[in-house]
């Protein structure tokens, strides 16, 4: 005897009708998006992509996990987190969560997107991690 559907498909199914899961996005607000370069394109970026990428959400009913998002320790790349942030917040209905990429120690000091504070000055934040409490 054949089966319908896959017993994949038929997880697949069960999970989305019950609507238990998020599409993780990664994004960055530097030119190319990869997250190569600490200037951001504008101060309004961060929310400019995601609100293009709530609307698609909203047009197919899923939530949205943002996995990875940053910018360089600039003032420009702090002011973008801070909006993208706050725009996150204000679609709780579609977002439920982020992550602010900071790499970690084993990074390079001048890598475009840490947030560690640098060995020069171990007990000063870098610019962009005020952002996470706006």
């Amino acid at each position: 005897m054949e089966m319908p559907i896959s017993p994949a498909q038929f997880e697949l199914n069960r999970v989305a009708d019950l609507n238990k899961y998020a599409v993780e996005i990664h994004q960055y607000f530097d030119s190319g998006s990869a997250g190569t370069n600490p200037n951001v394109l504008s101060v309004s970026r961060g929310v400019e992509i995601l609100r293009e990428i709530t609307a698609i959400a909203d047009n197919i009913d899923v939530q949205l996990f943002l996995g990875e998002f940053g910018g360089g320790p600039n003032a420009n790349a702090r002011d973008c987190i801070e909006g993208a942030i706050r725009f996150l917040q204000s679609r709780n209905d579609k977002w439920i969560g982020a992550t602010l990429w900071g790499a970690g120690g084993h990074w390079a000091a001048n890598y475009a997107n840490l947030l560690d504070p640098l060995p020069a000055t171990p007990n000063v934040d870098q610019i962009q991690a005020a952002a996470m409490f706006p």
